[in-house]
């Protein structure tokens, strides 16, 4: 940011399944600033497995005469998942019983 603050954007990848059972994945930008931002940048890896908190912001722009929306998660906190992670986990007791550090 202008003012020195640190930043820190990432892509969340989230496999979902419907009720139909077909699986399907959704990415959403995530944002933290400052302390959080640098403890992102020291404790999170490519694919690792994170349990977010955070609000949903839309952020909408005009460029070249066009409209742009994007949808942002504004972190609040997080948790980083222990374990050997799969992709997607295959059941929710897989994800509910991961133990995880707190951070944030």
């Amino acid at each position: 940011m202008t003012d020195g603050t640190m930043m820190a954007r990432l892509r969340l990848y989230q496999s979902v399944v419907n009720h139909s059972g077909e699986r399907s994945s959704m990415s959403f930008s995530v944002v933290a600033w400052g302390d959080l931002a640098e403890s992102l940048h020291r404790k999170v890896r490519r694919k690792d497995r994170l349990f977010i908190f955070g609000k949903l912001r839309i952020r909408t722009w005009k460029q070249g005469g066009v409209n742009h929306i994007r949808p942002e998660i504004h972190l609040e906190s997080y948790h980083l998942m222990q374990g050997t992670a799969r992709y997607p986990p295959e059941t929710t007791d897989e994800l509910e019983n991961q133990p995880y550090d707190a951070v944030g």
